[in-house]
C-alpha cells in the first residue's frame, strides 16, 4: 500500500465588493510559523499585489493548513 501525503495552504482574501478571492498554494513549507504567513499575506494585501476581477483585496480572511494522507486499499 502507498502512502501520499499532502501540505498545502488554503488562503481567502476579501475583495472590495464584498466577495472572497480564494485559492491554494501547494506543498507549503511547514516549517514557516503561523506569523510569518501571516505577515507575508498582510503584506500582499498593502501592496496590492493581487487583484481578481477588477476587485481589489482589501483582507486576509482566513488562512488554513491542509495536511492530507491518501493510502491505497488492497484489493486483491
Amino acid at each position: 500500500m502507498a502512502n501520499t501525503t499532502t501540505k498545502d495552504l488554503s488562503v481567502s482574501f476579501g475583495l472590495d465588493n464584498g466577495t472572497n478571492l480564494s485559492f491554494t498554494i501547494p506543498d507549503y513549507n511547514p516549517e514557516v510559523a503561523d506569523a510569518t504567513i501571516k505577515t507575508q499575506l498582510q503584506a500582499m494585501v498593502t501592496a496590492g499585489a493581487i487583484a481578481s476581477g477588477g476587485h481589489a483585496v482589501t483582507s486576509v480572511v482566513s488562512a488554513k493548513k491542509v495536511d492530507k494522507t491518501q493510502t491505497d486499499v488492497a484489493l486483491a
